[in-house]
Formats: C-alpha cells, structure tokens, sequence
C-alpha cells in the first residue's frame, strides 16, 4: 500500500469521495475539511479534529490532524500515532502508525463518530 502524490483536482476529488463515505460527519456544522499544499509538492486532502473530552480519562484520543489518502477502495487516514481505514462496506478501523500497511489484523476498532467532534481547518 503505497501513497500517491496528488495534484489539487485529484486530492480536491479524493476528498469529496471520502466525504460521501462519512455522511454523519457532514452533518457536523463544525466539520471541516480542505486540501493544502505539503512541502513535497503534492496535494493533500485533510479533515480536522477535535476531541471530546472522555470520562474515563481515555488517552487514546484521536490528534487533530488528518491527511487522507486512497488506496483502491480504501481510504488511509493517516494522523499522528494511527491510521485510521475507512472504505466501502467495511467499518472504520484505526491501527497503530507503527504497524504495517499491509498488517490488517489485530486491528483496534473505534466507533468512527462516537468520540470525537469535529473542529477548526488547517492553521
């Protein structure tokens, strides 16, 4: 699983794909999303989290940060210390970034729109 440089039609369209996937998170009135410019030249599509605050004291909370990026049928999200895997027809899955791409098997699952808000683009 290899990522792909994208130029901005491409990630603006990347994008919208996985936005169609996410349909709760578009009903979210602070659910932003866009795409920016990295440093190596390509495109990359983000959206932006915040966390709720957990009762539990859970420090397994998902970063703010979240570039996405497709492979086949499957969207990688890539944030700070997971990536998260969300497609068509499969629940959403989070992993740690350490393991391998191509390791899906002890997968931590998370309910994809139960414990986080979504907050402010990019600075």
């Amino acid at each position: 699983m290899g990522t792909q440089l994208w130029n901005q039609e491409q990630a603006e369209e990347t994008l919208q794909r996985f936005i169609h996937l996410t349909p709760r998170l578009q009903k979210n009135p602070l659910f932003r999303t866009g795409v920016y410019l990295s440093q190596t030249g390509a495109y990359v599509p983000f959206v932006y989290l915040k966390a709720d605050e957990q009762e539990d004291g859970d420090k397994n909370l998902p970063p703010k940060y979240v570039y996405v990026v497709q492979v086949d049928d499957t969207y990688v999200v890539k944030m700070e210390g997971m990536v998260v895997l969300v497609g068509a027809g499969i629940p959403t899955k989070w992993l740690p970034n350490r393991a391998l791409e191509s390791d899906l098997d002890p997968l931590i699952q998370w309910v994809w729109d139960q414990w986080f808000i979504i907050g402010t683009a990019l600075e």
